[in-house]
């Protein structure tokens, strides 16, 4: 599926949904990230994002900032997510430039925003939960039932 709208702050750049796109990523392969994804929030670096009975998947980011002539000394932090896990409807990116120590991995800063973020979209669109699904971790051996 294809995005017909970037928002960059409050302003919409619309996109040419009729040019033909090319498909990168057999079905399989879309649905293995997919699911990878939504494993990051519910045991990974993205799990301050989950909350009970809506799914998503996303992956968190901190990078490095060169100052000049100073090296490395600043960070910034992101967090991709989108929702819902199946079919997404929604793609949200946010950056957190310089975020204020403690505060410098993405785990508390970009994916507390984007979280906010999915909370205000549900709200808006009276989304209801989702049945809870069971999923295997091969490494663990546990089954772990989520929403």
């Amino acid at each position: 599926k294809s995005l017909d709208k970037i928002f960059i702050g409050p302003v919409p750049y619309s996109l040419n949904p009729n040019k033909p796109r090319k498909k990168i990523f057999s079905n399989k392969t879309t649905n293995q990230i997919c699911n990878m994804l939504e494993k990051t929030i519910l045991l990974g670096t993205g799990h301050n994002a989950f909350f009970q009975g809506f799914s998503l998947g996303g992956k968190t980011g901190t990078a490095q900032q060169a100052v000049k002539n100073l090296g490395y000394q600043e960070i910034a932090t992101s967090f991709f997510c989108f929702y819902p896990a199946k079919n997404p409807k929604y793609i949200i990116y946010v950056i957190i430039d310089k975020p204020k120590s403690p505060y410098n991995f993405a785990s508390n800063t970009a994916v507390e925003l984007g979280k906010a973020i999915v909370q205000e979209i549900i709200g808006l669109n009276n989304d209801l939960p989702t049945k809870p699904r069971t999923f295997l971790f091969k490494n663990s051996k546990v089954k772990k039932k989520v929403f």
